[in-house]
């Protein structure tokens, strides 16, 4: 993208055409970049009056949107949509609080500097501040896109750095100290959120329970977990998985998730035998994160009240952060 955005800029027919391939590329790693990325050549294009080449480039995109997704549209109609997937929590947007793709609390400090920077030339920065505008909306929609506004945030807390170095001060003591405290404040957001990063899954526990029931049962039968397992248990356990993170053109999606809950809550076996019958589980991986609050918040609630006292859950495998329950047949 970053590719694309420098060759459509320069005034070179050859890297100009260059561009309008590479924006014909970007709607194979998804839809959204391509969005993201039209909307930023727009704002361009608008304050050089270039329109033309940003038609161009959107025939390009639209010409590749339309490979990738008429046929599926035409043979299976418009994806179900994830109704329970909306909610966005807003503190995983930033990296200090514990997302692993969020904003730097000390790097927005700066940038607010960067923005105060680039205000006292008023509106010679306009694009920028419509980028930056585009920027944040977008992340309403696809959280994900923090990591583009992090790149743009970089810039602008660079030039906060440099506004708070040339300013004056009245004390040359309290200017250095304010500078030690952001470059340490930077440095420990860095390394809290390598630290945090390192922990990220699949760990070593999980790998290897994953591995062992890949070496259980050398059949291809489904495993019941939360759906953020469910790449891994495809993966590392070479089992089919009742639901995974990867929404589009899901079975029967939100009628899956339904039934996931009601087997993650009940304490009913008649409902959970059912649900599990339906969708042919076999097994049921369990992990730490989902007893401290991603499925339950007590160790007695739902399903794990049937699994400790039901006869016809067997548990095949633990450890101190995984268990993993074999359905009787």
């Amino acid at each position: 993208m970053l590719l694309a955005l420098y060759f459509f800029i320069k005034e070179n027919s050859i890297l100009n055409g260059i561009s309008y391939f590479l924006f014909f590329i970007i709607p194979f790693f998804g839809y959204k970049y391509s969005i993201l990325a039209l909307a930023l050549i727009l704002i361009y294009c608008i304050k050089e009056k270039k329109i033309k080449r940003f038609y161009k480039a959107l025939l390009a995109s639209t010409a590749s949107l339309s490979f990738i997704y008429l046929p599926n549209i035409y043979k299976f109609g418009f994806s179900e949509s994830a109704i329970f997937d909306k909610e966005i929590n807003y503190k995983y947007l930033f990296s200090d609080l514990g997302s692993n793709f969020g904003i730097s609390i000390f790097i927005l400090f700066l940038s607010f500097f960067g923005l105060n920077y680039l205000w006292k030339s008023k509106y010679k920065y306009l694009h920028a501040y419509l980028a930056l505008i585009t920027f944040i909306i977008l992340i309403f929609y696809y959280p994900r896109f923090i990591i583009y506004l992090n790149f743009a945030l970089s810039i602008l807390s660079a030039l906060g750095l440099i506004y708070l170095l040339r300013s004056k001060w009245e004390s040359d003591a309290v200017r250095k100290l304010t500078m030690w405290f952001l470059i340490i404040g930077l440095c420990f957001s860095t390394v809290t959120f390598i630290t945090e990063t390192s922990k990220e899954e699949p760990n070593q526990e999980l790998y290897v329970a994953l591995t062992f029931l890949k070496s259980y049962d050398n059949s291809n039968e489904v495993v019941f977990s939360h759906y953020r397992y469910g790449l891994l248990i495809n993966a590392v356990a070479d089992k089919k998985n009742m639901m995974d993170s990867k929404f589009l053109y899901a079975p029967k999606l939100n009628e899956r998730y339904a039934d996931s809950q009601d087997l993650f809550y009940t304490r009913n076996f008649n409902t959970a035998s059912n649900i599990t019958y339906k969708y042919n589980i076999r097994y049921i991986l369990i992990t730490k994160e989902m007893k401290d609050g991603l499925v339950w918040d007590r160790e007695d609630d739902g399903l794990l009240f049937l699994l400790n006292s039901i006869n016809q859950y067997k548990k095949i495998y633990s450890n101190n952060d995984i268990e993993i329950w074999r359905i009787k047949k």
